[in-house]
């Protein structure tokens, strides 16, 4: 008989932990987590989602998918007694080490301080502003470009002012406020279904584009380049970004 709760002294001593979900028919980890108490129980079961969640390739149709198969989630406890801040970094180093899991979201921190290599962290650093001369679009691809590659990740579906978007002549694809991608749009299209069978978001005032990579003397100007510092807010990035703006006031 497997264990389906932490007795009430052992739930006071574990603090904040972070858990694996296994899927027993490949031994394959497919969720890696953070939490208190019997969260890792509760969330084997799968009995604490939000219907909203369910879906092709969410991490509640793999528990259900388990269980239709007459078998339990497996879980391992991979590090225990933590402050939340801890069992965080923790979560988001041990992210980096599965590939293919069903986790929404990336793990803290992991697009500014997760796996790189050496040389990608040192160009990084040593990144100088570029000089701000033409009307350009900027957007903020973090999360996006590891799943979709840094052009699909740019090219949308954003919210946006269409008269204005279609202004700038270059969109740049950024991480870390760093440009990773450099884009010149032929056409901007509505981001419906229809024009982006991925995308399955609000429609209203949503668009992306389609495009061509930049020039040679473009991507020289702009590639490897950090978004001047007047358009950086300190632990602010925001998705989509004018650059220069057309309005003081505006992010």
């Amino acid at each position: 008989m497997s264990t389906e709760q932490f007795p009430g002294e052992v739930v006071r001593r574990l603090d904040y932990y972070v858990y694996r979900l296994i899927d027993p028919r490949n031994g394959q980890t497919f969720y890696v987590g953070k939490g208190q108490g019997d969260r890792v129980f509760h969330h084997a079961r799968g009995v604490e989602y939000d219907p909203e969640d369910y879906g092709p390739g969410s991490t509640q149709e793999r528990i259900a998918q388990i269980q239709f198969a007459g078998l339990s989630v497996g879980h391992i406890i991979h590090r225990h007694g933590m402050t939340e801040h801890t069992a965080l970094e923790v979560e988001g180093a041990l992210m980096d080490c599965y590939q293919g899991l069903t986790n929404k979201q990336g793990g803290y921190q992991n697009h500014l301080r997760g796996c790189r290599h050496a040389d990608e962290i040192i160009a990084d650093h040593n990144a100088v502003d570029f000089e701000v001369d033409e009307p350009l679009l900027a957007f903020t691809i973090n999360h996006r470009w590891q799943k979709l590659g840094f052009y699909d990740a740019t090219r949308g579906v954003w919210h946006l002012d269409i008269e204005r978007a279609e202004k700038r002549r270059l969109v740049l694809g950024v991480v870390n406020n760093i440009v990773k991608g450099v884009y010149q749009p032929t056409k901007w299209l509505p981001g419906t279904p229809e024009h982006f069978p991925d995308y399955s978001g609000p429609t209203k005032n949503r668009w992306g584009f389609i495009g061509d990579d930049a020039t040679p003397k473009d991507k020289e100007k702009y590639l490897g380049k950090r978004i001047p510092e007047e358009y950086r807010k300190p632990g602010v990035q925001s998705s989509r970004r004018y650059i220069p703006r057309e309005d003081p006031a505006e992010e």
